[in-house]
């Protein structure tokens, strides 16, 4: 991984050698403000969830077919 070179500036303003390295939660927080989620209708939100829930159901009905060792059925 490529470090970034500190700013001459910030380390004088603070008096430190070294400044904190980025953490998940600022990362987090930095996709947060920069990609914002949109805003969904009602009926867009539901069928978000119908969707998750086929999907869900399609998985968990494979994984029996071939728990049972009937992979076509």
């Amino acid at each position: 991984m490529q470090r970034l070179k500190q700013d001459p500036a910030l380390l004088e303003k603070y008096e430190v050698e070294v400044l904190p390295q980025l953490t998940v939660g600022n990362v987090r927080e930095l996709l947060r403000a920069a990609l914002p989620l949109p805003q969904l209708s009602s009926e867009e939100a539901a069928q978000l969830v119908v969707t998750h829930l086929v999907n869900r159901t399609r998985s968990r009905k494979s994984r029996l077919r071939k728990a049972k060792g009937n992979p076509d059925a």
